[in-house]
């Protein structure tokens, strides 16, 4: 039956519900089949199985198709690590690196001064030395696979960051920053 929700989901929404969906490990799915009270052990192991393939068809499908960077921090002591939440759910390797593209942000503008550019063989990549941290400074980093297995991958994500009382906080992030 057609649905709304799932019709017009973008490529982001999807990639969302299959972070959620793949959080239930199999031990979960067998709690959950357990509590149905099926009373036949075979049938329960068919479910669980079923329901587990499914889950992780879903990730192979939805967390590949788009930047799968997720959960960026930014530490004062200049190191910016992330998720990837395609690699981290065993559905795709990982690219050959990760780049970081540092800018200079005006929140009020919108407008973005380049810093430079920074790049890891993981997901730990270093701040830049010229960054800018003064109390209230906004920072844009574009964080992208390079070399990755999958194009989509090479489309950068968004992440903002503001200094606020010594530490940088996450204030926003696009994971479809053009959409």
């Amino acid at each position: 039956m057609p649905n709304r929700a799932f019709l017009h989901a973008r490529a982001d929404d999807q990639f969302w519900a299959a972070r959620k969906l793949v959080s239930l490990r199999t031990d979960l799915l067998r709690a959950a089949v357990s509590a149905g009270d099926f009373g036949d052990p075979v049938s329960e192991a068919f479910l669980v199985k079923t329901l587990a393939e499914r889950r992780d068809a879903i990730a192979r499908a939805y967390l590949t198709a788009v930047n799968p960077i997720a959960d960026p921090v930014l530490s004062r002591d200049g190191l910016l690590t992330f998720q990837n939440a395609a690699v981290d759910a065993d559905v795709a390797r990982a690219p050959e690196s990760y780049v970081a593209t540092w800018f200079a942000f005006e929140n009020h503008t919108g407008k973005t001064t380049l810093v430079g550019e920074t790049s890891s063989r993981s997901t730990t990549v270093a701040v830049p030395a010229n960054l800018p941290n003064a109390a209230g400074t906004y920072v844009k980093v574009q964080l992208r696979g390079s070399g990755a297995p999958n194009a989509a991958w090479e489309k950068p994500v968004d992440a903002y960051f503001r200094m606020i009382g010594g530490e940088w906080r996450l204030i926003g992030f696009d994971r479809l920053p053009n959409a």
